[in-house]
């Protein structure tokens, strides 16, 4: 739906956030040397995160925590962020 220019969603995907996760993704990165790891609370999921897990876990019955990627960083960086984050595949949050 379109309103005065600004798009909405008329889908809802309720799913509850994961502070624990995010913290240590922030401890992660930010000692691996990544100088900028800013947290946003206010901000809802983006469409390209929940279209997604809409339809794999339509209960919306997961904790998410969503990463966004950098369009002026290339491959490396994000590889690096990847590296960085790598310890958390043996965690449960």
């Amino acid at each position: 739906m379109i309103i005065k220019g600004i798009c909405t969603y008329v889908l809802k995907y309720p799913a509850a956030g994961a502070p624990q996760l995010a913290k240590r993704v922030k401890e992660l990165l930010t000692a691996s040397g990544f100088s900028r790891v800013n947290e946003d609370r206010k901000r809802g999921l983006d469409h390209g995160a929940w279209v997604p897990l809409m339809l794999m876990y339509p209960e919306a019955d997961i904790l998410v925590c969503q990463l966004s990627v950098s369009s002026n960083r290339g491959g490396t960086y994000h590889y690096n962020m990847g590296k960085a984050l790598a310890l958390l595949r043996m965690k449960v949050f």
